[in-house]
C-alpha cells in the first residue's frame, strides 16, 4: 500500500495561494476588510475568511466610503480602482502576478495601430478585469460566433495581439 499525501495548497494556483496568505495577514491587522466577489472559488476558504471579518459584497456600491478593501487574485476593472480612490477606500491589491503580467504586456500595445483579442470566458472576473485595461480596440473571444464578429478587425489594424 502506497502512502498518498495531499499537499497543503492542493488545488490552489500560486496567485490564489499568495492572495490568501496576504489576506490572512491583512485581516489580523485591520480586522474588517471588504471584497467584491468571493476571494477564491472555494466555499470552505470563503467561510473561513468571513468568520475573520471579510465582508463579501457584489459591487463597490454596497460598501461605505473610507473602508479597507482587497482586490482578489482575479483582479478588478480599471474603473473599480478609480471609484475606490474617489471614495477614499484603501485598496490592498492582491491580484495574481500572472494577471498583472498580462496587463503589463497589454500596456505596451495600447495604440491606434493594434487590436487586442482576449481569448477567455466572457463573464469571468479575471477576463472582465483584464479587458478593462485593453482599451477600446479590443474584444473577447469565447465562441466561434465571436471569432466571426472580430475577424474583420484583424484586417483594419496594423497589429493584432492575441492573449
Amino acid at each position: 500500500m502506497k502512502n498518498i499525501e495531499v499537499g497543503k495548497n492542493a488545488g490552489f494556483c500560486g496567485g490564489v495561494e499568495l492572495c490568501t496568505q496576504k489576506l490572512e495577514k491583512l485581516l489580523d491587522e485591520y480586522k474588517k476588510i471588504y471584497c467584491i466577489g468571493e476571494v477564491v472559488h472555494n466555499k470552505d476558504v470563503v467561510d473561513y475568511f468571513k468568520k475573520k471579518e471579510l465582508i463579501v459584497v457584489s459591487s463597490i456600491e454596497e460598501m461605505p466610503d473610507n473602508v479597507n478593501m482587497i482586490i482578489r487574485a482575479h483582479g478588478a476593472t480599471k474603473e473599480l480602482y478609480k471609484e475606490a480612490k474617489k471614495r477614499n477606500i484603501q485598496v490592498f491589491d492582491l491580484t495574481c502576478p500572472k494577471v498583472l503580467n498580462i496587463r503589463n504586456i497589454v500596456k505596451d500595445y495600447l495604440n491606434e495601430d493594434t487590436y487586442i483579442i482576449l481569448i477567455a470566458t466572457k463573464n469571468h472576473p479575471e477576463t472582465l478585469s483584464t479587458i478593462s485595461f485593453c482599451g477600446e480596440n479590443s474584444s473577447i473571444i469565447e465562441t466561434e460566433e465571436d471569432i466571426n464578429k472580430v475577424i474583420h478587425k484583424c484586417n483594419i489594424y496594423k497589429n493584432v495581439l492575441i492573449i
